[in-house]
């Protein structure tokens, strides 16, 4: 007698894109991707490549999240993945900071219109490259790495012609620490010589939508030739060796790493070109 039917058509993510192709009264083909925090920007790179194969000639996506809820902060908590108190909440959030202890679970969204490149409309920025990788087993982030190899040679783009990181880093401890040692081995010691910022200080983690939102601040990056500041990066980390400041950067360029990591070991990264 309680049942609801229509929960069968409106739990699955695959129901969300499609109730929106169906708002906009679009004939489109919709796809929801679920892939942990990786989800936005996997979202990109399967859109991208739609396109590349000529599938369809433009793509509405990005990612979108909204876990304020019981379930999942109970058991992030539980993990160590949330923060244990809410004292001074817009300080909690430290990527790459000494005193960082946890990230900050938040919500968002950022969405994207992609076309081909023989599109009469001009762009913000190309995305040449895109790859997602496991984690070895017992090795943090090091999916990051091939993640990242692959993405750079996609786009042909060696590791000294790297100009931005748009980083991943959370603010938690273990995974700053990983992404970091994932990127000194993709880019050995011109690593310190590239502009990186986490944005995640600013807006926390909305989890399947911060890649996203990574790469529009990314694409905006380049535009407005700005890095943006790394906020509430006070006190450097030794063991992070990453070319940070929590000041905004007037700086010129025209390809951005743009890193994920997820829950389940899985990781993407995207390589952003200035149209």
């Amino acid at each position: 007698r309680g049942a609801i039917p229509r929960v069968l058509f409106s739990i699955g993510i695959g129901s969300v894109s499609s109730t929106i192709a169906e708002v906009l009264g679009l004939s489109a083909r919709s796809v929801g991707l679920s892939t942990q925090c990786s989800s936005g920007l996997d979202a990109l790179g399967q859109a991208t490549r739609l396109i590349a194969d000529g599938e369809v000639d433009m793509a509405v996506c990005g990612g979108s999240e909204a876990p304020l809820h019981k379930f999942p902060l109970v058991e992030l908590r539980a993990a160590d993945l949330t923060p244990s108190t809410a004292e001074m909440p817009e300080r909690i959030a430290r990527p790459f900071d000494l005193w960082r202890t946890t990230g900050v679970v938040s919500e968002g969204a950022c969405m994207f219109v992609l076309e081909a490149e023989e599109s009469p409309r001009s762009g913000y920025s190309y995305i040449s490259g895109y790859c997602g990788a496991n984690d070895p087993a017992d090795d943090l982030c090091g999916g990051m790495y091939d993640a990242g190899r692959m993405a750079m040679a996609e786009a042909r783009v060696r590791p000294s012609q790297m100009e931005a990181i748009n980083a991943w880093g959370p603010g938690h401890n273990e995974v700053d620490r990983g992404e970091v040692r994932a990127m000194a081995r993709l880019f050995g010691p011109v690593l310190k010589e590239i502009p990186a910022v986490s944005i995640k200080g600013a807006i926390g983690t909305p989890l399947g939508a911060a890649p996203a939102i990574q790469v529009g601040s990314a694409a905006l990056a380049q535009r407005f030739s700005m890095i943006p500041p790394t906020v509430n990066w006070d006190f450097p980390d030794p063991s992070c060796g990453l070319n940070l400041s929590n000041r905004c950067r007037a700086l010129s360029h025209a390809t951005t790493l743009v890193n994920a990591h997820g829950l389940g070991a899985v990781n993407s990264c995207m390589v952003l070109q200035r149209c």
